[in-house]
């Protein structure tokens, strides 16, 4: 990490282009028209798959990532959802065009040729550099581990997807502090990074179609008190002085939030302790208990929530 003046970057830069061809480095060959829009993945840079669930996002991660395998690129593969089995099965029967439902049901003890099909895609993976794990990558410290542990920095890294990521605090705060960390391992190693994420149901209804963090599940509704005051009174009043926030340790800061974003419709509940306290906020939103950070659906009445100085309060 350093700082020049644009003169100084200028070997750089003109290195990076002078290295560009009239095809992409890394192009998206099974997917052509995609390519042509993408001009296929690029190091140093993010390209976010976001979708609503079950549209595909996972299928589509996967052929990306085996494309560059075919292609000779080394490539790494984290899924929080799927597991490395399950991507190896589906993979195999998209490259030899194979039912899935067929081998689901028995059909690998029994066809011979389709053993003869497993032998050609084992000898396919003696040769390529394509790592996967299904458990890690699920909080920064595991993106810190990885990065030291490479040997070899890959050419493209995949996870799927975003949301399932953890850690002890809000789900917001969790994916920007992921996100960055990221970012700036794509940059530091030169690699290409693929991330999968689920949107909500407002990205549909929106007129710029581009992935944004808003679209992520989880909001608080404006009718909410924070220190003693709406969240839609201090937006009027531009007034976000004195707002609490967790940190990864449990410890309570104060922060001036630099924006407010609207995040459209959603499902929401209301939350009251015991003592009187209140606040709404949407389904998927997180909230700090005695067990750690929870959904708003998942808790229940009489559970214990931590709302204020780290002090516990019935529902």
């Amino acid at each position: 990490m350093e700082m020049k003046t644009a003169r100084q970057w200028l070997p750089s830069t003109e290195e990076m282009l002078a290295n560009r061809g009239s095809a992409p480095e890394m192009p998206i060959n099974s997917i052509p028209k995609l390519d042509t829009f993408l001009w296929g993945l690029h190091r140093k840079q993010l390209i976010i798959i976001a979708a609503r669930p079950s549209n595909g996002k996972s299928i589509l991660a996967v052929q990306l990532g085996w494309d560059m395998v075919k292609q000779g690129k080394s490539v790494y593969f984290m899924s929080l959802e799927m597991t490395c089995e399950r991507i190896m099965e589906r993979i195999f029967s998209n490259e030899f065009l194979v039912d899935n439902d067929y081998i689901m049901r028995g059909g690998f003890t029994k066809d011979v040729i389709l053993r003869k099909k497993w032998e050609k895609f084992k000898e396919i993976l003696k040769t390529s550099r394509f790592v996967m794990s299904d458990m890690i990558g699920r909080n920064v410290q595991d993106i810190h581990a990885i990065d030291k542990a490479f040997e070899k920095k890959p050419d493209v890294l995949i996870i799927d997807h975003l949301n399932e990521i953890g850690g002890d605090q809000k789900k917001s705060a969790a994916i920007e502090k992921y996100l960055d960390t990221l970012r700036a391992m794509a940059i530091r190693s030169n690699v290409a990074l693929v991330i999968c994420c689920q949107v909500n149901r407002t990205s549909q209804t929106e007129g710029d179609k581009t992935p944004q963090l808003h679209q992520l599940k989880g909001c608080i509704h404006p009718d909410s008190i924070v220190t003693g005051k709406k969240i839609k009174d201090r937006v009027c009043g531009n007034d976000y002085s004195e707002i609490k926030s967790l940190t990864e340790d449990g410890n309570i800061v104060y922060k001036n939030p630099s924006r407010l974003i609207k995040s459209g419709i959603k499902e929401c509940l209301r939350v009251r302790t015991k003592s009187g306290k209140e606040i709404i906020l949407s389904t998927e939103t997180m909230i700090k208990t005695k067990e750690g950070w929870k959904k708003a659906k998942d808790i229940c009445i009489g559970e214990q929530v931590i709302v204020d100085s780290n002090q516990c309060k019935f529902l």
